[in-house]
């Protein structure tokens, strides 16, 4: 009678184990599965929507400063905003730039500009952020101060025939802009948009 009753048990133990650690492991995120992307939307007259970056190629958006507001050659011109993944928020560090911003078509002649540090902001998805700290520039937007909202990316459509868009592409209103590795491109009235190797270039 006891040999008839230990392979039952036995087969009850083991389906009770095997049953933990299907659970332990359900529970644990899947490392294949990619996780939520988001990205941001500064308020301006028409929406400007770009996708926050990952490891690898990124945009990042140019805002031009009024130019009743630019009084002097040491006044800032645009505004840079950089925005990155960050865990499940995004990283936005903003810079002010001084120069002339006619004629610009690389990412190299943003650069060429002087930059100074504004501030890095983080927030998760639906916050609102208002960049007040450029007030200290002297900088005054129509939107002023100048926000932007984090939000879930979004799928554009149709992308251009013949864009690059291998570091996302953005969007003013209903327009989509995709510029090319290295390059920029005006995104309707809203400014440009980057395409670079990485935030780090």
């Amino acid at each position: 009678m006891r040999i008839r009753f230990r392979v039952p048990l036995t087969l009850a133990a083991t389906i009770a184990i095997s049953l933990i650690i299907v659970t332990a492991y359900s529970r644990r995120s899947d490392p294949s599965k990619p996780e939520s992307s988001l990205g941001i939307e500064i308020a301006l007259a028409k929406p400007f929507y770009v996708p926050a970056a990952r490891d690898g190629k990124s945009l990042r958006v140019v805002v031009r400063v009024p130019s009743t507001s630019v009084s002097s050659p040491d006044a800032v011109s645009a505004i840079k905003l950089e925005p990155r993944m960050d865990g499940d928020k995004v990283k936005v560090t903003v810079f002010a730039l001084v120069g002339s911003t006619a004629n610009i078509k690389k990412c190299s002649d943003w650069d060429a500009l002087k930059s100074t540090f504004v501030e890095t902001y983080v927030a998760g998805v639906d916050e609102e952020v208002a960049l007040t700290k450029l007030r200290d520039f002297g900088v005054s937007m129509a939107t002023n101060p100048l926000t932007f909202r984090v939000v879930p990316t979004r799928t554009l459509s149709p992308v251009p025939d013949g864009s690059g868009g291998s570091c996302g592409c953005g969007s003013c209103g209903g327009l989509i802009c995709c510029p090319n590795p290295g390059y920029c491109l005006g995104c309707g009235d809203c400014g440009d948009v980057c395409c670079s190797p990485s935030l780090g270039d």
